[in-house]
């Protein structure tokens, strides 16, 4: 049913609450988990400056999604860790249309890097947009 599982992170505590249960669908299903997060595209303000910054953050990212992989890896679990800058609604509908996701997991709030927007209205686009199934998980805690 799902062969590839979208788990969708912003660093904060908040959105890893879903991965327990997006993992659970994965190992019941041999699916492949393809963990990403959105970072801000670069603006161009200075020459040179910008792009230094957003690329430092994709690397930030990668880095963190690298050490959340580590332990699925670990477990026997496929897993594939991708930034990408933009939006993160707009990234997130973009990236599962284009790589054939077939579930889309993610928090329904917590604070993105940078303070970002709340995760719950970046949810309620993902849900509103994308057309495919999502899991979604209200973090406790706050």
């Amino acid at each position: 049913m799902f062969k590839k599982i979208l788990i969708c992170l912003d660093g904060s505590g908040f959105a890893e609450q879903v991965i327990q249960y997006a993992l659970d669908v994965a190992l019941k299903y041999s699916a492949r988990v393809v963990l990403l997060q959105a970072v801000p595209p670069a603006v161009p303000i200075t020459p040179g400056v910008s792009v230094k910054t957003s690329q430092s953050l994709e690397h930030s990212a990668l880095g963190y999604l690298e050490g959340v992989a580590s332990s699925m890896k670990m477990g026997g679990l496929a897993v594939d860790c991708v930034t990408a800058a933009g939006a993160p609604g707009e990234t997130i509908i973009r990236y599962a249309k284009e790589n054939q996701i077939d579930l889309i997991a993610m928090s329904t709030n917590g604070r993105g890097g940078l303070g970002q927007t709340l995760f719950g209205s970046v949810a309620q686009q993902v849900v509103k947009e994308s057309g495919l199934p999502i899991l979604l998980v209200r973090p406790s805690g706050g």
